[in-house]
């Protein structure tokens, strides 16, 4: 039970994360941080760059653009 609880203190932790980084953070900040937690480029062999732009809270131009400047 303990291992349980522990695994989903764990995911709750990493949600409220997440909704910080997509709440707080510009648009570059959300793709760095996406990179660095290896999430992006899982996400960028299975879905397509509109999907994962709206994933992103933001415009898929944006996203194209951001992610040639990176």
């Amino acid at each position: 039970v303990y291992a349980c609880n522990k695994l989903f203190l764990d995911q709750l932790c990493r949600n409220e994360e997440r909704w910080r980084v997509d709440l707080v953070c510009s648009a570059k900040e959300r793709i760095l941080y996406y990179q660095e937690t290896h999430l992006l480029p899982y996400l960028m062999t299975q879905m397509s760059q509109k999907n994962i732009a709206s994933f992103l809270h933001m415009a898929p131009e944006t996203f194209s653009k951001l992610l040639h400047k990176l």
